[in-house]
């Protein structure tokens, strides 16, 4: 591996091996469904917990490498002080949602500790629902060093 490339985080490995599994799990289930003529009564399940899991844990890693959606037209046009505030603003507001989320999400898993999925009997608090908190749970310390970058980075055209 060169040293100029970027080595994977575990995160990273997570959801590569997640996106590989539903692939895996879709196309299995397709191809025992029509070619063979009979289906793998848990396949779509088990598809639709990795996509779960694989949308709040690539929301993690979207906030890590600041690729979210941002539309900085009116903020470009600020100056560079007033912008700085207004990002750290969306942040700090960004942070304490994702706060929110997990505090909101724990006790959403916590209500829901006696249902189970339909085909497998999993128990739907630990295989669906706690995606969200784990997920936004993961995105906080991104944000917080986010946060930290901007308020010591002096020129905003790095933010």
């Amino acid at each position: 591996m060169e040293n100029n490339q970027k080595k994977q985080s575990k995160l990273e490995i997570i959801v590569a091996i997640l996106f590989g599994s539903m692939l895996l799990l879709i196309f299995g289930a397709v191809v025992s469904r029509y070619i063979f003529n009979t289906s793998f009564y848990w396949s779509d399940e088990i598809a639709r917990y990795c996509f779960v899991w694989l949308i709040f844990l690539s929301a993690a890693l979207a906030v890590k490498e600041k690729q979210h959606i941002r539309v900085t037209y009116f903020i470009d046009l600020l100056p560079d002080n007033v912008r700085k505030n207004i990002i750290l603003l969306g942040q700090l507001l960004f942070l304490f949602f994702l706060i929110f989320l997990v505090i909101s999400g724990f006790i959403w898993v916590l209500e829901l500790k006696n249902s189970n999925s339909p085909a497998l009997g999993l128990p739907l608090n630990i295989v669906l629902y706690s995606a969200l908190p784990v997920g936004s749970l993961l995105s906080i310390p991104y944000v917080i060093k986010q946060i930290i970058n901007t308020y010591n980075n002096r020129k905003t055209q790095d933010l």
